[in-house]
């Protein structure tokens, strides 16, 4: 353990750096940490302050775009929504517009055999 305001070390400890150096399992953090150190394990503050705020970035474009597909999907959830409605109004005036429409053909083909009696009648008399 360290040596602070509070504590002394204890009588004949070695002492390196406020820490002491009989304590087997400072030194085994050290020692630890050291390695780490060595082996690139560990990064400073700026390079991770650095890569923090990459991240942190990383974050906003990917909020802000969730943002933006949340309003895409409202949009057209609201479509999806009215879409019952619409077909029924639809439904309604092909019920209106059907009738109509076979009555459409119906004199269409009554037209077209009146045509029909008219030239056969024509050529009757012509004869």
């Amino acid at each position: 353990m360290p040596a602070t305001a509070s504590t002394s070390p204890a009588a004949g400890a070695d002492m390196y750096g406020g820490l002491d150096l009989n304590n087997k399992d400072s030194m085994r953090v050290c020692v630890d940490t050291f390695n780490k150190v060595q082996h690139g394990e560990l990064i400073g503050k700026d390079k991770y302050d650095a890569d923090l705020k990459v991240k942190e970035d990383t974050i906003k474009g990917l909020n802000g775009t969730i943002e933006t597909d949340n309003t895409t999907i409202k949009t057209q959830q609201a479509k999806i929504d009215a879409f019952p409605a619409q077909l029924k109004a639809l439904q309604i005036k092909l019920n209106v517009l059907q009738p109509q429409s076979d009555e459409l053909v119906y004199t269409k083909k009554l037209l077209e055999q009146a045509e029909l009696d008219k030239e056969g009648l024509e050529k009757q008399t012509k004869r």
